[in-house]
């Protein structure tokens, strides 16, 4: 697997590093499936604050321009690796101090509940950072998904409601359009409860198909809508 370079388009910068899979996760169905996980040392090699090289006591003259306090320097001839080796592990270093390298989130996972309100304490006014509880903050998410939920529900009853009044409307129409056909139905021998009957078979027969249907989608839904829910959320994401 290959890192992405830091610049595009600039030769000089850092080159991609091919990084070694050592495992595989089962799927969660979630944003991690698209994660790959490193250490943080690996993260900063990536993105250019560390590297590794050959060894500059046997890169020779022609790669090094001079020594100056301990600290040798080399030129572009210096051979840099671009692959983390069993053989080249050792020869990955930093410049710089650690203590100012990135480091965009950690998971604290405190002792007992005095670290706990203590390392709340410490962040608590703390303009640059920010300290979250994942109980809070999935406590917060819950909410909000059951209040979508019950707007959710308010409206498919009210789609339901005008559908059944909608419904009901049409067959009335639909009676008062087909009077003249009843009673020519009537005329030819037919009673006024064989045509009821005809018109309620009639209802019954469209009744029975949407209940078929929705049956047929709720069944559906059941087996595969976990699936295609979380299939959609990873094309999303």
């Amino acid at each position: 697997m290959l890192t992405s370079p830091s610049t595009l388009f600039d030769l000089a910068g850092v080159y991609p590093l091919k990084l070694r899979v050592v495992g595989t996760l089962a799927p969660s169905y979630g944003p991690d499936d698209r994660a790959v996980f490193v250490d943080l040392k690996t993260a900063w090699i990536a993105e250019g604050l560390g590297h590794g090289h050959q060894d500059l006591a046997t890169a020779g003259g022609d790669v090094l321009l001079d020594t100056k306090d301990g600290v040798a320097r080399a030129n572009a001839k210096l051979v840099q690796y671009n692959e983390i080796t069993e053989s080249n592990l050792d020869s990955f270093h930093f410049h710089g101090d650690p203590a100012d390298y990135p480091v965009s989130a950690i998971i604290a996972v405190p002792a007992n509940d005095k670290a706990a309100v203590l390392l709340r304490g410490r962040f608590i006014d703390d303009p640059a950072r920010q300290l979250l509880r994942p109980s809070q903050v999935v406590d917060g998410l819950n909410d909000q998904i059951f209040r979508f939920e019950r707007v959710l529900q308010v409206i498919v009853s009210t789609v339901g409601l005008a559908t059944a009044l909608m419904f009901v409307l049409v067959m009335v129409l639909s009676w008062r359009l087909r009077a003249e056909e009843l009673r020519t139905m009537t005329r030819l021998g037919c009673s006024r409860f064989k045509a009821v009957q005809i018109m309620g078979a009639e209802v019954l027969l469209m009744v029975g198909t949407s209940v078929a249907l929705a049956a047929l989608f709720g069944l559906l839904i059941a087996h595969y809508g976990e699936t295609w829910l979380q299939n959609l959320i990873l094309q999303g994401s």
